[in-house]
């Protein structure tokens, strides 16, 4: 290796290409080979991995190493500062497998919908017509209409049986910015948002494809597909794909809004809003601010807001405003007095209306891009003739890494963060922060115990306030444009239930298959019920009954995709997204995957599975009238089955037996309480 500057150590952050052959080893011999696939100012590494004897364990293509200054060590803002960087994905082997596929025409003559591509009147498409005959493993549709015409096509895909062991291609032109040179389309950037969402609900099921004007070239989608990466950009003929590194932060000057300046807050009556706001006054002396939310005075805590930003020194105006609503916030800027012209603008303002993507309707996707997307389009016209010092969009990381159930939360985000890009490659000021969790204001005050856990197994941990306010102290004077500040610690995992690592699917199909029968049920039982313990934050899986529904167990639309993804990572296998609702209990799940892996189900588990039935039967009863029709004919079919699962000598008993002596003698037979 090069040597290393001094106070400049060097240090792995990004790596591809990872195949495991075998695990278990106690001792690693390692061969490191230089290559040149790094980008300048890092340095590339081929890892050849063998346990003590050669037996190869695992291969990594490329690990990157990057000189860090151990003088950011101690800076907050240089630990939690992120971008997404582009690298050249790993090359494609000429033996490798490529998928079969096929192009599905978008609708002749879409129009190209609203600047944001949010309208509901833009073309959604539809792949009936498109598509005969057998459908190969990947189809690509391109999506020049934007967000809502990739909503059509992502829920018409999941919703299409016949689609089910196939993948759908989204090709974009122009969504993401490679080089620093190139400028972006935030409305396709939006389609990037959106899909990210979808790929981390249904894993597997749909690629993010990025290409230059001009015809698809056939041999360069043969590469990209064959790449197996979930999200590539082509430029030139070459493949990128996208990671997430971080951002060195130089050291660098507060910036001066001026003395006598505005600076427009959208969403600035409360939550982060509010803390901004409170942040200028207090540290970069702005003396006016303009704070603009929907409800205006009426907002709770303004009139306290009010009170401490007069004593900080501004002069505060509070204003309704829907910033969706473009003449509405063309007359709220027109308004600033010319003697405190505006000089900054902080869009922070924004809704949630989660769902999973199956579920979102058109009207939901506006809902949450209208506040967000739309309006910072019309901050950006209504603004682009005037001098500012910042123009500063609160994005979120759901837009950078998708987020499951935020698909319309992770569209309005990603074109925030391309809308940044956009006006730098204008010359325009422009900022995008893609903020994870804060320790209180923002989405924080909303969240449950279960949701915060979620995000700590994701690896990500709130930021304290003044943590958070450093990151956007560092973020005005950055020279990217799209950044992204959060804080990120090794994920909560257990032996029993973290995840294999990749390759190591097949090891476990072999374990299972050397298995007794009686052995692989208890070993899938573990899994299960391990996996469920751990997506609900149960300490182990004693706490999952394994003939309790998982509804009952605390699982929610969100639980059960997590659940039912790493079940899939797991396994190998594609489990269908109605996982827990098609085996609504531990014990059904069980049996489905021992039929599937060729174990035999032994004693114990038929007689569990025959429990969580009567239980069901049980549940159904008391809500039956004593006189009821229905009652008296299951009481009748039940008789029945007892007389012949018992003998004919039972018979008489059953015939003058009363339904509560039935349904004790039920109770006691088959030890049910």
């Amino acid at each position: 290796l090069p040597a290393p500057e001094p106070g400049r150590p060097y240090l792995p952050f990004a790596w591809s290409g990872v195949s495991v052959h075998a695990v278990g080893a106690t001792t690693l011999r390692v061969r490191a080979t230089r290559n040149a696939t790094a980008n300048v100012g890092s340095v590339g590494l081929t890892l050849n991995i063998a346990d003590g004897s050669g037996v190869p364990v695992a291969d990594i293509e490329a690990l990157t190493l990057r000189a860090l200054s151990t003088a950011s060590l101690g800076n907050t803002a240089g630990q939690n500062m992120y971008r997404l960087e582009w690298s050249a994905a790993p090359a494609v082997s000429a033996a490798a497998e490529v998928p079969g596929w096929v192009v599905a025409e978008p609708p002749a003559e879409s129009p190209a919908g609203s600047p944001t591509g949010s309208s509901a009147d833009s073309p959604v498409g539809s792949l009936d017509g498109s598509l005969d005959g057998e459908i190969p493993e990947c189809v690509l549709v391109e999506v020049p209409a934007g967000v809502h015409q990739a909503l059509g096509l992502v829920r018409e895909w999941l919703a299409g049986e016949r689609f089910a062991s196939s993948r759908l291609v989204l090709v974009t032109r122009g969504a993401v910015t490679v080089a620093e040179v190139e400028d972006v389309d935030p409305a396709q950037a939006a389609v990037w948002g959106l899909v990210r969402a979808a790929q981390a609900e249904q894993p597997g099921r749909f690629v993010l494809l990025d290409v230059e004007a001009g015809p698809l070239d056939p041999r360069t989608v043969d590469q990209a597909l064959a790449s197996g990466e979930a999200q590539i950009a082509v430029r030139a003929g070459a493949l990128w794909s996208p990671r997430l590194a971080r951002a060195a932060v130089p050291e660098y000057e507060r910036l001066d809004f001026g003395p006598e300046s505005t600076v427009l807050v959208t969403g600035g009556t409360g939550g982060l809003g509010a803390l901004v706001a409170k942040h200028l006054a207090a540290t970069y002396q702005v003396k006016h601010l303009l704070l603009a939310s929907r409800r205006g005075e009426q907002a709770p805590g303004v009139t306290d807001l009010v009170t401490e930003l007069t004593e900080l020194g501004a002069t505060v105006t509070v204003a309704a405003c829907d910033v969706g609503d473009r003449d509405a916030l063309a007359g709220l800027i027109a308004a600033i007095p010319v003697q405190h012209p505006l000089s900054g603008v902080v869009h922070a303002a924004g809704v949630l209306d989660d769902g999973m993507i199956t579920a979102l309707t058109p009207e939901r996707l506006d809902r949450v891009m209208r506040p967000k997307a739309d309006a910072a389009w019309h901050l950006h016209e209504l603004t682009r003739h005037l001098d500012l010092s910042a123009f500063v969009l609160f994005s979120s990381l759901s837009g950078v890494l998708g987020g499951a159930g935020q698909s319309n939360y992770a569209a309005a985000n990603a074109f925030l963060d391309a809308l940044a890009e956009h006006r730098r490659a204008q010359g325009l000021a422009g900022t995008s922060l893609a903020w994870g969790l804060w320790e209180s204001g923002g989405m924080a005050d909303d969240l449950t115990e279960a949701d915060i856990r979620r995000m700590e197994r994701m690896g990500l941990k709130p930021l304290p306030v003044a943590d958070g306010l450093a990151l956007f102290d560092a973020g005005l004077s950055h020279d990217l444009p799209a950044l992204v500040a959060a804080r990120f610690v090794q994920a909560r995992t257990t032996a029993r239930t973290a995840l294999p690592r990749a390759g190591a699917l097949h090891g476990l199909t072999d374990r299972l298959a050397a298995m007794e029968p009686a052995e692989r049920q208890a070993a899938l039982s573990d899994l299960v019920r391990g996996q469920a313990a751990m997506v609900l934050g149960f300490a182990d899986a004693s706490a999952i009954e394994p003939q309790r529904q998982f509804q009952d167990l605390g699982f929610d639309s969100l639980t059960a995709v997590e659940f039912r993804n790493r079940l899939s990572a797991v396994t190998g296998l594609r489990l269908p997204a109605t996982l827990v609702f098609d085996y609504p209990t531990s014990i059904e799940l069980i049996e489905y995957l021992v039929d599937h892996f060729d174990g035999a189900e032994d004693e114990e588990a038929q007689i569990l599975r025959l429990f969580a039935e009567i239980d069901k039967i049980e549940s159904t009863v008391t809500g039956l009238a004593e006189e009821s029709v229905a009652r008296n004919r299951l009481v009748a079919r039940l008789k029945d089955f007892l007389t012949g699962l018992n003998g004919s000598g039972a018979a008489d008993h059953f015939e003058t037996a009363t339904d509560d002596e039935m349904f004790a003698f039920i109770d006691n037979e088959l030890e049910v309480s």
